[in-house]
């Protein structure tokens, strides 16, 4: 498995919780916190990789122009970012409330960067 999919993996299990249950479990909690910033850290990794930039900033609508994803994925992706260099000061139905997004979103993406990297461009 590769590591992107483990970290995806720290998000199904939190996702699978009722909140009560989230709310109560600060194990998952942590664990869905380091599967948020993992899954960022690979999709900027990635990112960079392909359109050859350093800017954290610009990735998002870099990645519009270059045609890798959508304006409404791309702010979707701006928004998550923020969040994720945040995580821990979130509130915790905040979080939980946004496990799926970021799961969806992350994976989105991933998968636009994945097959340009593999040369399917």
């Amino acid at each position: 498995m590769t590591e992107f999919w483990e970290y995806y993996a720290l998000l199904e299990a939190a996702v699978k919780l009722k909140p009560d249950e989230f709310i109560k479990n600060s194990e998952m909690r942590d664990k869905s916190i380091v599967g948020i910033k993992g899954l960022a850290k690979i999709v900027i990794q990635k990112a960079k990789k392909v359109l050859k930039k350093s800017d954290d900033k610009e990735l998002p609508l870099s990645l519009v122009s270059a045609k890798i994803i959508t304006g409404s994925t791309a702010d979707e992706l701006t928004e998550l970012l923020e969040l994720a260099q945040n995580v821990e000061s979130l509130d915790v139905v905040v979080l939980y409330s946004n496990l799926v997004r970021f799961m969806e979103v992350f994976e989105e993406v991933y998968f636009a960067l994945d097959g340009l990297s593999a040369g399917n461009r």
